[in-house]
């Protein structure tokens, strides 16, 4: 397990580890999860066994899970394996630090992609960033050529797919 699965766990907030077991809180979630991994752990498939949606406490949106076979070449472990992938809606964009180091943007460019992420309008982007809409297009149109796309709704699907993973230490310490 990373440490976002770590922090997801300690959250107790739909997901946990029962008798060394990932379980889902909600039964009938408990009991599809269940099903999944068992299919997966087969290792019969060699594609995604299943999606399914974890419900989660306070109305917050459900996690978002993907299990799949895991084999490993060598002979490591003697049980049957199984991946789980684990989307926390609470942490779907990536930092600013994130583009900037993917792409190469500046620390402005990485700003106004975040706030287009953030579904901000350029003119209210620029107005908020003291600066002029002209001054904001062409930094637009930079991140564009940068991130390789030639539309806005372009930049946005590519953004918002860009897998997310939590570098921050786990919380308590």
């Amino acid at each position: 397990m990373n440490r976002a699965g770590e922090q997801i766990l300690r959250r107790d907030d739909g997901l946990t580890v029962r008798q060394g077991k990932l379980c889902a809180q909600r039964v009938f979630d408990h009991d599809k999860l269940a099903r999944f991994i068992a299919v997966a752990a087969g290792g019969k498939i060699a594609a995604a066994v299943g999606r399914m949606f974890v419900g989660r406490r306070g109305g917050r949106v459900a996690y978002i899970l993907t299990m799949a076979p895991f084999r490993v070449e060598f002979a490591v472990y003697e049980s049957p394996m199984a991946m789980i992938l684990v989307t926390d809606p609470d942490t779907r964009f990536p930092s600013a630090r994130d583009l900037a180091e993917l792409f190469g943007l500046s620390r402005a460019e990485s700003r106004l992609a975040m706030a287009l992420l953030a579904g901000k309008a350029l003119r209210d982007i620029a107005a908020d960033s003291s600066i002029q809409i002209t001054t904001a297009r062409t930094q637009l149109s930079s991140i564009l050529r940068k991130v390789g796309v030639t539309r806005q709704a372009e930049l946005i699907r590519v953004l918002s797919s860009i897998p997310v993973i939590s570098t921050l230490p786990p919380e308590g310490k």
